[in-house]
């Protein structure tokens, strides 16, 4: 049975919906980490200062890959 444009745009909605559930995790996770930041923030002359950084920075790096691969999914409905 052939594919059809009505079943590539379901499934296109579909990924879009999967794509936004892994971006709320990640940003539930983000939130979590920016708490944790901030209670690190308190610590002053803290040694593990550059690790905390780079773990924001990948978390940053994260999530702009996830609202990029949503906004290129919304893109291909169009």
């Amino acid at each position: 049975m052939p594919v059809t444009a009505y079943d590539l745009h379901q499934m296109a909605l579909k990924r879009i919906e999967e794509l936004e559930q892994q971006r709320d995790v990640l940003l539930a996770a983000c939130k979590a980490q920016e708490d944790y930041d901030r209670y690190l923030a308190q610590c002053g002359d803290c040694p593990t200062l550059a690790t905390c950084r780079e773990v924001k920075r990948r978390r940053d790096y994260a999530r702009a890959l996830c609202e990029a691969a949503i906004a290129r999914a919304k893109g291909d409905l169009r």
